[in-house]
């Protein structure tokens, strides 16, 4: 004997077909969202690399200068040596707090991949929830490390966390994306903010501190060798040779980084005008994929230069 569906079940099909239609974001809209998360995730790498390199540089040029103390001097060299390495320690404490204000954009990633997945539960829901509460943690660090009022940012993480707070059963896809509509779109004047200010922050690396980097450590290394010629040996010459190599970096590191930030400020901004309102999206999203490449240029230089 074959049962037919009941009244209920019909309805709540129906109810569940319906609720599902009615989600604000297409499928293509949120795979593109997922797309630009995937295609940002090691951006924040660049600017530390920097900063680390620039460290190492200024630490080795120091050391050649101390190489050159003459013999009436000799007392000073220890003193000389802490002096390199507290420098050094100064530039690695400038980059970890690079790594913290820029946790804003990797809690961002996070949070906009976890709005993206293809199984949306009310666990992950818990763990948008957090990641936006952690978003906003990230925006007081960097705000705390902004000098100016004017480049301070807005957290958005409570706009979404509020959005998606207690989802679950057949209401859970809509609250989903809802909550990644309102991620983009509290994000982008913000991202918009932190594109400039790390772009000026990157274009003092391109601009100065990088190529001063190379023309110091070459006036220590010919004072050494001129003092004691007898210094300038195959092994010490291999050193400053891959030593300038790196020195050479800093500048090259901080325009990819300039460039990979600014194509994450296009990229973001063409996903917000995608979000805007519910529509197809044929293709990929141009920008997405300029910046998908920025970035793994990016990353391939920073391994040619290890």
């Amino acid at each position: 004997m074959i049962r037919k569906p009941s009244y209920l079940l019909i309805v709540t099909f129906f109810l569940m077909v319906t609720i599902q239609g009615c989600a604000v974001l297409t499928d293509d809209q949120v795979q593109a969202v997922h797309d630009f998360a995937k295609a940002g995730q090691d951006y924040t790498d660049l600017p530390s690399a920097v900063i680390e390199t620039h460290a190492e540089i200024m630490y080795l040029d120091n050391v050649y200068e101390t190489a050159t103390t003459d013999s009436a001097n000799i007392e000073s060299v220890p003193q000389q040596l802490d002096k390199a390495v507290k420098n050094r320690n100064d530039f690695l404490a400038q980059a970890k707090q690079t790594d913290e204000t820029l946790k804003v954009i990797d809690t961002y990633i996070s949070l906009l991949t976890t709005l993206t997945s293809d199984v949306f539960t009310e666990q992950l829901a818990v763990q948008a929830v957090e990641l936006g509460e952690e978003l906003d943690d990230a925006v007081d660090v960097y705000n705390d490390n902004i000098s100016s009022d004017q480049n301070k940012i807005d957290g958005w993480g409570k706009y979404v966390a509020a959005g998606i707070r207690g989802a679950g059963g057949i209401f859970i896809k809509n609250k989903q994306t809802k909550a990644l509509q309102q991620a983009v779109t509290h994000a982008q004047p913000q991202i918009a903010n932190m594109a400039e200010v790390i772009t000026d922050f990157m274009e003092t690396y391109s601009s100065i501190l990088g190529p001063m980097a190379v023309e110091g450590l070459t006036d220590t290394y010919m004072t050494l060798i001129t003092n004691d010629i007898s210094k300038n040996s195959v092994a010490s010459l291999e050193n400053f040779s891959q030593a300038r190599e790196k020195a050479r970096s800093i500048k090259i590191l901080s325009e990819k980084s300039i460039l990979a930030i600014q194509a994450f400020q296009a990229a973001h901004s063409a996903l917000y005008e995608n979000l805007q309102e519910k529509r197809s999206i044929k293709g990929t999203i141009g920008e997405i994929k300029s910046l998908a490449s920025e970035i793994k240029s990016a990353q391939e230089l920073m391994k040619d230069f290890e």
